[in-house]
């Protein structure tokens, strides 16, 4: 019997850094939330970050997008396993 192999699991994550000004301008954020939207219809886990918080707390950044890629992962995992 032929055993299969999976191909490698390689978590989507999309990473946007948001202004200040840019959150005050209510098209703008309406825009973000459809560009969310589609990237997350394609398998994309979107994380944001203000980009003043980039700013003030970069250790905390690269944290985040690790956590969530790591879930992105065990979430894969799982759906593989149970599929």
């Amino acid at each position: 019997m032929a055993r299969r192999c999976r191909p490698a699991i390689r978590p989507r994550v999309a990473v946007e850094l948001d202004g200040a000004q840019h959150l005050g301008d209510p098209a703008a954020y309406r825009r973000d939330r459809r560009e969310d939207q589609l990237l997350q219809e394609n398998g994309y886990f979107v994380s944001r970050f203000l980009a003043e918080d980039v700013g003030k707390n970069l250790d905390l950044v690269p944290d985040a997008i690790l956590r969530a890629v790591g879930q992105r992962r065990a979430s894969s995992s799982t759906d593989a396993r149970t599929s």
